[in-house]
């Protein structure tokens, strides 16, 4: 549910442990909203001064939230408290995992990305990261980042697809096509020169 939240740019708002639910529902998201100008650090809720509750923190106070209902099934999980205590914190730290491998399944949709069966699920993790990080660095609408066609822009005004991914920056994009030209004279910018174009058609 959580990574469902993070793959559309949700903020709870106030997720203390009585607002989650073990159906995996959202409920009493009373301060709720969808990010705009995307910022890991957004928060939605008057009361959370400090950030607790924070756009980017929801998959750790997730974890935390699991953590606080573990502590009250201990005597159902074992006699022995050591032994219990062992058996939830199996769950518990499993978790980030479970946790990263739903949110990538979302990003990867919404990159149009299929995953390949054996290969290293890191190289999209990375291509995800790197494309949340650009907007940031650019203050981009989250929302209509991922809805509009994003291009990446060459010296001579020519775009192409940002998913050709960041290969090697020398190696050009590597996709083989021949609609921009420029694969074979130019190399591929820099992240950090990367502007985001945006098709309003």
């Amino acid at each position: 549910l959580v990574a469902r939240w993070m793959a559309l740019g949700f903020i709870h708002g106030v997720m203390n442990t009585d607002n989650m639910t073990i159906s995996g529902e959202t409920i009493d998201y009373g301060p709720c909203a969808f990010v705009e100008a995307y910022d890991p650090a957004a928060v939605f809720s008057s009361i959370d001064s400090q950030g607790r509750y924070a756009f980017g923190n929801q998959p750790s106070i997730a974890r935390w939230n699991l953590a606080r209902l573990a502590e009250c099934l201990l005597p159902l999980l074992a006699d022995d408290e050591a032994q219990a205590t062992a058996e939830a914190m199996r769950v518990i730290d499993a978790f980030p995992a479970a946790y990263r491998g739903h949110l990538l399944s979302g990003q990867r949709a919404k990159l149009g990305l299929e995953r390949v069966e054996g290969a290293d699920d890191g190289d999209d993790a990375r291509l995800a990261d790197d494309w949340l990080a650009l907007l940031h660095a650019g203050h981009v609408d989250f929302t209509l980042a991922w809805r509009r066609r994003i291009v990446y822009k060459f010296s001579d005004g020519s775009g192409r697809g940002l998913l050709a991914r960041w290969l090697d920056k020398d190696a050009g994009c590597g996709s083989g096509c021949d609609t921009c030209g420029t694969c074979e004279t130019e190399p591929m910018p820099e992240k950090t020169e990367v502007q985001l174009a945006v098709d309003w058609e």
